[in-house]
């Protein structure tokens, strides 16, 4: 699928956030545009805190649809080992659905990243998702 626009990004500051419950943030609206998601990063300042093998997080991308019922995942990832944990500084990026069509936003539907995971230690004190994107039907210009 090509690109009708060169692909922009936007940063969203979620702040505190925790994996020991399941919390959804609103990432980007579709507006009256198509969209195409190229990628979902998340940045701390100060890294997952407390980094134990038991503590993991999953970070889901959803788009949402136009009426907040949607349960198309975007993009996802999960950390289970200490060594893919998010540290401080270093751009964590979610896996993109392979499945077609899932990376696209129609007009009026919402992309949202939630967090979510086990164990008391996985914790941020600076998140902040990045989310690259395209506006545009993908048929090129």
């Amino acid at each position: 699928m090509g690109l009708d626009f060169q692909p922009m990004k936007v940063v969203v500051p979620i702040g505190a956030a925790a994996n020991t419950s399941e919390t959804e943030y609103p990432l980007l609206a579709a507006g009256s545009n198509y969209v195409q998601v190229i990628a979902v990063h998340l940045v701390d300042r100060a890294g997952m805190s407390g980094a134990s093998g038991s503590a993991y997080m999953q970070a889901t991308a959803y788009n949402k649809g136009a009426d907040g019922a949607g349960t198309v995942a975007v993009a996802t990832r999960k950390n289970n080992a200490k060594a893919d944990y998010v540290a401080a500084y270093v751009p964590w990026s979610l896996i993109m659905s392979t499945t077609a069509g899932y990376d696209q936003l129609d007009p009026g539907e919402l992309l949202t990243l939630k967090i979510g995971g086990s164990g008391a230690n996985g914790t941020f004190t600076g998140l902040a998702a990045q989310v690259e994107y395209a506006i545009g039907y993908g048929g090129g210009l």
